[in-house]
């Protein structure tokens, strides 16, 4: 353990034994007139950088340590109570009151957007403040419904929700979904390549689970959606984040991937449309990324949730379909485009090389014969009738409202689902 990573390690044990947030310490920095933001304490409890030593000064008088033993020049036993030998006690003698700690597992997970930022945001709720939340894509507090004819669906269907559904979803809504791919173009899919779950974030933490090893690694976006690193990071790997230039339209830098590739990385992950940075990939960046994963035998994930959210005349291509002999992994859901992320609607698509991932593919079903079902209320409109509402791809603005229009073509073969 390098000196970040025990001076990591210490600064979150004070913490917890102080029982403070990184938010405190931030407001006690600015009561001491330091100037210490949230991104600075986030980084210092990850083990990403050392502080300055006013501020290690500082954290160490804040959180009543010795600086020495916090920057990691000491031991933990110049600071933590010895472990208990039980066999010594007399009935006399209580032994001092255990404490739990979170597990190790966590020391690099980090979830900001729902992180201090929310926390300091709560607080300024408490004290009158109205705050705008845009830290996550939620439609709903803004005015956005579901479309109705969901909504009926559902409602008809929930005497049929009482037991458990089929793990791997109900077959309507997983063939519906598999027609979809097949308008999307991803190769070699059948029903048995769908996965439903209760929202992408689910489908992405198990499918890390599934890949991941001790000291593997899988090349993700920066920016990023921190769900994708903080689920690999849990998952035991180890997320190495290539470059998305702001100069060159958000793209992927293709020469900063192929330099942080080794032996030890296993996939690729691509968010198209990008969250968060909006960015839609043209065919030919999809490509240059194809060619990299074929050429380094990597595997594709995709996360393509904003694909229906295309705007301008513009199309959304999924790089699976440029991709028919490198394995791919392709991620959706309804939660933005039909605004309804609170049904937790998201599925994941297995497509291409299949045969290179057999292995892969039978820890996923071994994860998933763990679930007792999804939430299969969900489910009963994603069938023949659900391709039929597509999402406009146009924007109303009348002043400051923004008004969501819905396509709905009842008449559509649901045998031959159709997006708009």
């Amino acid at each position: 353990m390098n000196q970040k990573e025990l001076f990591a390690e210490h600064l979150r044990s004070a913490m917890e034994q102080k029982q403070m947030k990184q938010v405190d310490l931030v407001h006690a920095a600015d009561q001491a007139g330091l100037k210490v933001g949230k991104s600075h304490i986030s980084q210092y409890v990850s083990g990403k950088t050392l502080p300055r030593a006013d501020i290690a000064h500082f954290l160490a008088d804040t959180l009543e340590v010795e600086e020495e033993w916090l920057l990691g020049d000491a031991s933990k036993e110049d600071f933590f109570e010895p472990e208990i030998d039980r066999s010594s006690l007399t009935d006399n003698k209580k032994p001092p009151v255990r404490h739990f700690s979170k597990s190790s597992k966590l020391d690099n997970v980090l979830y900001d957007v729902r992180g201090p930022v929310v926390d300091e945001a709560n607080r300024m709720e408490r004290d009158g403040t109205n705050i705008l939340k845009l830290n996550i894509g939620n439609p709903a507090p803004f005015g956005f419904r579901t479309p109705d004819e969901v909504i009926y669906d559902m409602r008809h269907q929930l005497t049929d929700c009482e037991g458990y559904s089929p793990s791997q979803g109900l077959f309507a809504a997983r063939k519906a979904i598999m027609q979809y791919a097949q308008l999307k173009h991803l190769p070699n899919v059948d029903i048995d390549s769908i996965y439903t779950g209760n929202g992408v974030s689910e489908l992405i933490n198990l499918s890390m689970s599934a890949l991941l090893d001790d000291g593997d690694e899988i090349l993700i976006p920066s920016p990023d959606y921190p769900l994708w690193t903080a689920c690999a990071t849990l998952a035991g790997g180890t997320a190495v984040h290539y470059i998305c230039d702001e100069q060159s339209d958000w793209y992927p830098d293709m020469e900063d991937i192929k330099k942080k590739i080794n032996h030890r990385t296993k996939a690729i992950v691509l968010i198209n449309p990008n969250n968060p940075t909006g960015a839609l990939y043209p065919r030919e960046v999809l490509q240059q990324i194809v060619d990299i994963a074929r050429e380094h035998q990597l595997m594709i994930f995709s996360d393509e949730i904003y694909d229906r959210l295309v705007m301008d005349g513009y199309k959304h291509t999924s790089i699976a379909s440029l991709a028919p002999d490198v394995f791919c992994v392709t991620f959706s859901g309804l939660s933005k485009s039909h605004m309804i992320a609170g049904f937790r609607i998201g599925w994941m698509i297995l497509s291409g090389a299949k045969s290179k991932a057999k292995g892969y593919i039978e820890g996923i079903n071994n994860l998933y014969e763990f679930d007792c079902g999804e939430l299969s209320g969900w489910e009963y409109c994603v069938n023949g009738k659900f391709p039929a509402f597509g999402c406009s791809k146009y924007v109303l603005k009348d002043g400051d409202k923004i008004e969501w229009k819905y396509t709905c073509d009842l008449g559509a073969d649901v045998g031959n689902p159709y997006f708009e």
